[in-house]
């Protein structure tokens, strides 16, 4: 495995593509970064310029970057015939899987570190982050969770597709599917009916009747679709999940916002994955 990990690496050190798609998201990054400091500064929030919102904007679409160099990064083991060799000389199946995958998982935390990096020159002209240093660091290692998600779904459609070309328009599909049906849970969140969710008790809100079952299956479902868990990353970040009516307002983003049981959720479901891709991996027949 030490071997299979370090031959790896070199290759994903050595990738264009991979270099490729970080220059890109560093960049949009970058350009990000600037834009959020103009609007921070004009959209003040209690005399405070803060870029919560526009840091996490690009959550859901870091995963493109990481299905681009994944396909084509397992693609081209197959049409080197690396594959082949690596079993000729004595490695498993399940070592050559698992090897792909951490350094394929490996290379997408990197993006994810260069996507953030890129937002860096922000906190010179702003009043930084209001969640502070803690709630980044937990929001960067619940997007390292779903980010796995992704990367075991990509590096399973990559490493089982016949070809390269197949591969990139699958896991595209797939990416489109899952951003698709992820919105729609989060559509339906912001779209509940919140003047029956609440009653007032005890000095605050408290979730009732029908609403709070709704509020916990489309939770449920969002922590399911690693998608889902960025939409709402980038919702409640930018503070776009909020009620106000009649006598009622409430901040809704702590009802929705990621937390430690999504980075359960996308362990529990990148194992499910990885297993599944190993299980028919082993029965591939390699020409």
């Amino acid at each position: 495995m030490r071997k299979l990990l370090h031959a790896n690496f070199s290759r994903l050190l050595k990738s264009k593509i991979f270099w490729i798609c970080g220059a890109i998201i560093l960049a949009i990054s970058v350009i990000n970064a600037f834009n959020a400091v103009g609007y921070a500064n004009r959209l003040l929030y209690n005399g405070k310029a803060y870029i919560d919102g526009f840091m996490f904007t690009l959550a859901p679409y870091t995963a493109i970057f990481s299905a681009v160099f994944i396909t084509l990064f397992i693609g081209t083991e197959y049409a080197d015939k690396t594959i082949r060799n690596k079993l000729i000389i004595g490695h498993t199946r399940t070592n050559i899987y698992l090897a792909d995958f951490i350094i394929c998982f490996a290379g997408s935390v990197m993006l994810l570190v260069l996507w953030f990096v890129g937002m860096l020159p922000a906190l010179f002209d702003t009043d930084g982050f209001e969640m502070g240093f803690s709630g980044v660091l937990k929001y960067f290692i619940i997007a390292v969770g779903f980010t796995a998600v992704f990367c075991s779904l990509f590096v399973m459609i990559g490493t089982l597709a016949p070809n390269r070309t197949l591969a990139v328009v699958l896991v595209m599909a797939f990416w489109f599917a899952l951003i698709f049906l992820g919105d729609n849970v989060v559509y339906k969140i912001i779209n509940l009916d919140f003047e029956k969710m609440f009653i007032f008790e005890n000095g605050k809100y408290t979730i009732i009747g029908e609403a709070r079952e709704q509020l916990i299956t489309y939770r449920m479902l969002s922590r399911i679709n690693p998608a889902g868990q960025a939409l709402l990353m980038a919702m409640v970040a930018y503070g776009n999940l909020s009620y106000s009516g009649g006598d009622l307002t409430f901040d809704l983003g702590p009802l929705y916002t990621s937390s430690l049981l999504d980075i359960v959720f996308s362990i529990v479901i990148t194992v499910i994955i990885t297993a599944v891709g190993i299980f028919f991996f082993r029965r591939k027949d390699f020409k």
